[in-house]
């Protein structure tokens, strides 16, 4: 949910993939409301690591509107518990929303 709030200050949420095979990609929908009372724009994306990739509708975000954005975690060379950052900037924000994914790559 975007709010006010959460443009000013921040927020985060954590994507589990839970248990994956070394080499296997989990991908996960995300939805976000925009309950503030003006469009919001993803502006940019910054990653911890290549192995997580955010796909998002660059179009802003109306009021009201929900859109999704689909966090994906390549497996591919990564061993044991993994715990990775995506950070997404919206316009006008001074703190990113940092989404966390983890994993427990066998």
């Amino acid at each position: 949910m975007l709010t006010d709030s959460v443009l000013r200050c921040g927020g985060s949420d954590t994507v589990r993939f839970g248990r994956l095979h070394s080499g296997e990609v989990g991908v996960s929908r995300l939805w976000f409301e925009n309950r503030t009372s003006r469009p919001v724009v993803i502006v940019s994306v910054t990653r911890s690591c290549g192995c997580t990739s955010l796909s998002y509708d660059a179009a802003p975000i109306r009021s009201g509107e929900v859109r999704a954005v689909e966090v994906s975690f390549d497996s591919r060379g990564e061993f044991g518990w993994q715990f990775k950052r995506v950070d997404l900037f919206f316009a006008g924000s001074a703190q990113p929303f940092r989404l966390f994914a983890e994993a427990d790559v066998e």
